[in-house]
Parts: structure tokens; sequence; C-alpha cells
């Protein structure tokens, strides 16, 4: 399916129902309508779209499929063309006739006509409960599909007594989006309510369910307003429910909430027998298309691309998506240079162009390919024990062809284990220059001689936006740094529709004044280093400006980010440290009443040896008693928290048996 963002590229993208009930109708189906099957010139006459979705009932059984097919192969420029079907429809054992070529499975007969995608409605798991129920196998289908080279996209029909099947299966698709709908009731039973709290679990474990409202509007889901926290972290769960331009629509007056709620133009739900306390719901406020500006759809990385893969996976990608200039003197990484052995290379008499595909990086390439990492990668690394940066969660984000090209290359460059790259860097981070105003006990900065980058780094700058994922400014403090602030005043975001600036700062110099200059920058994420939880422990590790006026900022740039042109992430770090660890619950308490986000680190020695607690067995003891305080916390009030936590902990007690304790 095409991956370029459809609000930005209008007709890209089209559906159309072209049968509607399916001859044998499936057992959990309330969505399907009868109507007589799309005359084919209707469906010819939809060229306009480069992508088009052929729906309804059992899409594999429209009348006109064959020749609407032929058609579109004699196109110069033919569309990409999906199929919608329940699993049954694609099941592999069904054959069709070849004329001299014989039989052929169904799925490879479209493979071989030009579909482009099918788009599978499961409604079981296993082979018991699909013999039982009389379905197809919706997981068989997907792999023999994608071993075809098709695309491949999930709609799961889930009805109670499926709850927690079909879930388990849309985790074990990640990082594949699945849709949803949401039947309430089984087999030859009355509908019953359904729970709210249920879901609001099942999305926070599994952030890669949407809601489909593609055959019915008006159920098969529950509405933004009884699931607030997963709207606030999660919006996009409902954005397939919504129509793109619904500002002359009637409001939905179906809650007593709909009259206050900024979605209710938009919202369609009309299932108020769904909820066992409708009047109990308070409506959204704010922004109601928060995914606009949270930055981007995304979709998996294509089949064709997949199958390229070796059987051993990369499990961190940064060497062939990232370079890290953090070091002022123009050394240059792939990530956190603590984290990592030796360096890229040197931007001083190099290019970015020549250091990227540099002997450095080419060398970090092929180390990564294998199997042994310790001559590129430290223990301490926690992306080795999460795994975040693997090639398996690659995603392809939604943009400017431009930007989707690049992607696309480069994941292929990684695929194919390419060491010299055909692709540019997804991330570029630079740090301006080693001053800070802070004097954080575990951080050299504060107390180092100044150096700065050279201007030729802010010079190719732009060259590298267009292609870019995300610009990351660290430091030091970058914001104290006049040329930080002037690309932040003068980003142009029509020209740089796709990148995004993320920093890294202590946000002590974040006041409402200087955001003010800053609402034209188009933000991703700001991370704050916060690094302990209360006033006595903050201005102890810290060392540079109180907390109360710290938290003060924080405020400020949530309100800042309410009113901006994009949604942005803030996020709080902390460095696992027994000099702040005994804060570590009111640091996240802090971050979770505002609804942030927490990143946990586990402390580096190399630079402040004087801190090393490492070979200290008790102080090891102390500091993963705290952790595993953190992880039971994040359990009851933050689930989506528990791979910081449990990173973190395994970083820390990974360091320590290198030390051999």
């Amino acid at each position: 399916m095409s991956i370029v963002d459809p609000v930005r590229e209008a007709g890209s993208v089209g559906r159309i129902d072209v049968v509607g009930a399916c001859e044998r109708v499936c057992p959990s189906c309330v969505a399907c309508r009868p109507q007589p099957p799309r005359p084919l010139e209707e469906v010819l006459a939809r060229s306009q779209t480069q992508t088009l979705i052929l729906g309804g009932g059992d899409a594999t059984s429209w009348p006109s499929l064959d020749a609407f097919l032929s058609a579109n192969a004699k196109r110069e420029d033919p569309q990409s063309i999906w199929l919608e079907a329940p699993a049954r429809a694609f099941a592999q054992g069904k054959l069709v006739k070849q004329g001299n070529q014989g039989e052929r499975t169904e799925l490879a007969d479209l493979a071989r006509r030009g579909v482009a995608g099918i788009r599978v409605q499961i409604e079981a798991v296993g082979e018991k409960m699909c013999s039982a129920l009389g379905v197809g196998d919706g997981e068989a289908v997907l792999r023999e599909a994608e071993r075809l080279g098709l695309e491949t996209r999930v709609l799961l029909c889930v009805r109670p007594k499926t709850f927690s099947a079909l879930f388990g299966l849309a985790k074990r698709l990640a990082p594949k989006t699945v849709e949803v709908e949401l039947v309430r009731q089984n087999w030859g039973e009355d509908a019953i309510p359904m729970h709210p709290e249920l879901l609001d679990r099942a999305l926070r474990e599994i952030n890669n369910v949407k809601f489909s409202a593609t055959r019915i509007r008006d159920r098969g889901y529950l509405p933004a307003c009884t699931l607030p926290q997963i709207w606030d972290s999660m919006p996009s769960v409902w954005r397939g429910t919504f129509g793109r331009d619904e500002a002359d629509a009637a409001p939905n007056t179906t809650l007593a909430a709909c009259k206050a709620c900024v979605l209710n133009r938009r919202c369609h739900w009309s299932d108020a027998e769904a909820l066992v306390d409708p009047d109990g719901v308070r409506p959204i406020k704010g922004d109601p298309e928060p995914w606009l500006r949270r930055g981007a759809i995304e979709e998996p990385v294509p089949a064709h691309i997949v199958s390229k893969r070796p059987a051993t996976e990369v499990i961190c990608t940064t060497p062939w998506t990232t370079m890290e200039i953090v070091d002022p003197d123009g050394r240059v990484h792939q990530c956190c240079s603590d984290w990592t052995e030796g360096d890229r290379g040197n931007i001083n008499g190099s290019t970015l162009a020549e250091v990227w595909n540099g002997p450095g990086y080419r060398s970090a390439r092929r180390i990564m390919s294998g199997d042994e990492l310790s001559p590129l990668c430290r223990a301490i690394c926690s992306r080795l024990y999460d795994r975040k940066f693997a090639e398996s969660e690659l995603r392809v984000q939604a943009g400017s062809k431009r930007f989707v090209d690049n992607q696309l290359l480069l994941y292929e460059d990684i695929a194919e284990r390419r060491d010299v790259m055909r692709a540019r860097p997804l991330t570029l981070s630079i740090c301006p220059s080693t001053y800070c105003n802070y004097d954080c006990i575990m951080c050299l900065h504060g107390r180092s001689p100044r150096r700065e980058l050279p201007d030729s780094v802010w010079d190719e700058i732009p060259e590298y936006l267009p292609t870019l994922k995300s610009l990351t400014l660290l430091g030091g403090e970058p914001f104290a740094h006049p040329k930080t602030m002037e690309l932040l005043r003068n980003f142009d975001v029509e020209k740089y529709p796709d990148a995004v600036v993320d920093v890294i700062t202590n946000a002590s110099l974040l006041t409402e004044k200087t955001l003010s200059y800053l609402s034209r920058c188009t933000f991703g994420n700001l991370t704050i280093s916060m690094n302990a939880g209360d006033a006595d422990t903050y201005e102890r590790v810290q060392r540079g400006l109180s907390f109360e006026t710290v938290v003060s900022n924080i405020d400020a740039l949530i309100r800042f980010r309410a009113g901006h042109h994009r949604w942005f992430g803030i996020t709080l770090s902390f460095v696992a440290q027994p000099a702040a660890i005994d804060s570590v619950i009111a640091f996240a308490e802090l971050a979770r009443v505002r609804n942030i986000p927490i990143r946990l680190m586990a402390l580096n020695t190399e630079q402040v040896p004087e801190l090393d607690f490492y070979t200290d067995e008790a102080r090891v003891a102390h500091v993963v008693e705290r952790l595993d305080e953190l992880v039971a916390y994040c359990r009851r009030l933050r689930e989506d928290w528990l791979p910081e936590a449990q990173s973190a902990r395994e970083a820390v007690l990974a360091e320590a048996s290198s030390r051999g304790r």
C-alpha cells in the first residue's frame, strides 16, 4: 500500500465496496449489507487513485474481478490493487484453474495477476477455534501471502469469547498494524456491554492496534471519551473511525458528554448500550486531530524488502540510520559515545557524506551484521536488551515522496547488509557546544573547557533536512547556544515538512519568553534531563538551578505544546545512580501526573570514575532494589513504562557482571 501521507498526497488512496454480504455469512460479521455487485465501469472510473482497495464482503467473489485486473494490467501506469476478504476466501487450499498451467492457489494467482496486497479479516486463532467456527486460518494466510511477496493488512473481528486470543494474535503480529472491529455478542447470545478497562489494558500492552470503521462507523469500537488516557497517549487508535472533513456534519448526541466534546462532529459512534454507565464519561477537550501534529502515519516495512533479510536479525540498526556528532572535537558515532567503542569518523576535514560512507561506518555495519558485537557495543547499552532499534522494529513513516523513498532505500540497504549506503541517514544528532549552565555530578560538560563544532556542520544541515526523520540537538545545554536558537527560530516548516527537531535539555532556559520565539519550529520530542524526583536530590545531583523553576518550565512547555502547530513529545529522563535512586518513584510520579513518558539509563562512569559503584555489591543491590520498586510501580500504574524500567535494571546488572560482580 502507498505510504505517502494521504493528507499531503490527496487522491493517492481510495476504497470502494465492490460486493455486499458474502455468500456465506461469517459468524462474527455484523457489518456486511446486501447490495448488488458494483458495475465494472464504475470501478474502472476510479483510476485517479494510486492505490485502490476493493472491499465489501468478499472482494475475491466480485464477478468483474478478472476483467478489472486484466484491464489494470494493461494500463501504462497500473494502480496498486488491494483486496479485502475473510481469511477463508484466501485459504491456501483454494485452487483455481489456469488453463495449460494447471492449478494454482488463489493467493499465488492474485500475486501473479498484479494484486499488491490483501486485507485479511480474521475471526479465530488456532486450528480448533477455526474449525469450530468454520472460518479460515488467518495466520496461515498471512504467512503464505508474504511468502508470495504480497503486502498484508489485518482486520480482527473480536467478540467477548475471542478477546484474549485475538488480542494475543495482534501482539504476535507486531509491529504490523492490526485493525479491530469489536462485536459485543457471542454466538447465539445477546449483546453485552464492553468494559473500557479491559480495552485500556490491552491497548497499553499492544500498541499496534487501531479501531476500524471501514465497514461500520457507528459501532464496533469504543469512543475516545471512554478511554481518555489512550486518547491522550495514542490518539491514532481512533483515526480510522473519523472522516477527514466533518465540519458540516451534525453534532453527535449519543451521550450527554457529546455536547461539550471537541469530537462531536467527527465521532459517529452511537452504540450507547455498549456502556454500563453512559452518563459517566467525560467529553474530550483540546485538539480534535492530534495525530496530525504528533508526526505521522506509520506502516510496516514492505514484504519485498523484509524478504531480503537474512535469518539472523540486526538487533540495532543505528549504524545504518544515525549520525551523532556529540564530541565537539568532531568525532562521529552511530549512537551514544558512552555506549560504543571507538568512533565512525571525524568531520574536521571531512564532509558528513564522506564520513557516512567512510571506513568507520562501513566497519560498524559489518560488525552489527555479525554475531559478535563487543568490538562495537558496550554491555551497558540498554538497546542490547530492549531491542528498541532492532530491524524488526523498523517502520515506514508516511510523508513526502522524497522522504518515503529514502526510508525504503535505507531499509533495503539494511536488509541487504550493505556497508556502503545508497540512502541518507534518518537521524542526525549534534552537540553545538560543551557549554552548560549546570554542573551535574555525572557529566563533565559543566566543568570542562568550552568547545564548539565548526560552522561547516551548520552549513551542511539544510541539505539533510528533506530526508531526515529527526535532527537532535544536545549538549552541554543546546538552548544556551546562539546557533541552536538561530536554527529553531528560522526553521522552515513548508520546506522541510517531514523533519522534526528533538532536543535534550535541562529545561532551565525554557521560559515562556523563550518558547514564544520557537513557534515556527516543528519539534519531535524534548527530553528533559531531570535525574531526580524531589528538590533535595535534584539540587544535589544537577547542581545549578532550583527544582521548582524547572518543574515550572516543564508545565509552561506543556501549555506551549497545546497550542503548537504540531504535537510533540515531552520525556523526562533519569540516570540510575546511588545519589538519586531513592527518588526514582517520586520522579515517576512527577511524570505520571503530567502524562509524560520516562526514559531511564544506567550510569556510565567512564568519565566520572569517582561515581563508579558497579564493584560495590551493596550499592548495586540498592540500585537494583529501587529499580525493582519502579518495575512494580509501572505494573500498577503505567505498564507502557515497563520496558524502560526493566532495561535499566538489566543494564545495571550487566555492567556489574562485566566487573566480576
